[in-house]
């Protein structure tokens, strides 16, 4: 699921074609016609949009599009981005920052590489647990379970 925010906010949540979903809990169907690889020509409950991606940023997550001639600008938060907004750790706040506040206490026992040391392949292996895996603002971070490990990944 997605929250896009605009003009407008809403959640959309694609099936595996991303023609079909949910758009706040009601299902979309689109027929959708690729003119080149920056235009699409979208038909939905019988109206016609020309959808042209102008710009992304950097992150990602904010984007530009021109929808029949009108400029738009939006910002897509992921089910990560919302989890960590629900712990007040969303990315807005990750460049003031001065502190990492953990949801739960916790103690540093060991660093076992230095910043900026190349960790060679099958050194670490992420966990199969899905909460060994964080991301706060634009580092992720995932842990070594066997090792006792939490690594940033860059």
């Amino acid at each position: 699921m997605y929250k896009i925010t605009g003009k407008n906010t809403f959640e959309v949540a694609p099936d595996t074609n991303p023609a079909e979903g949910l758009l706040d809990g009601t299902y979309y169907n689109l027929d959708i016609e690729k003119i080149d690889s920056r235009t699409w020509h979208i038909l939905k409950d019988h109206k016609s949009y020309y959808v042209q991606w102008v710009e992304r940023s950097e992150n990602g997550k904010t984007f530009t599009l021109k929808i029949n001639g009108q400029l738009l600008e939006l910002n897509a938060k992921d089910h990560y981005d919302l989890l960590l907004e629900q712990m007040g750790m969303s990315a807005a706040n990750s460049a003031k920052a001065t502190k990492l506040k953990a949801p739960m206490p916790g103690k540093v026992l060991d660093v076992m590489v230095q910043p900026g040391q190349t960790v060679a392949k099958g050194e670490y292996g992420i966990s199969r647990n899905p909460e060994s895996f964080a991301v706060y603002g634009y580092q992720k971070f995932f842990t070594d379970a066997d090792k006792g490990a939490v690594l940033m990944l860059s």
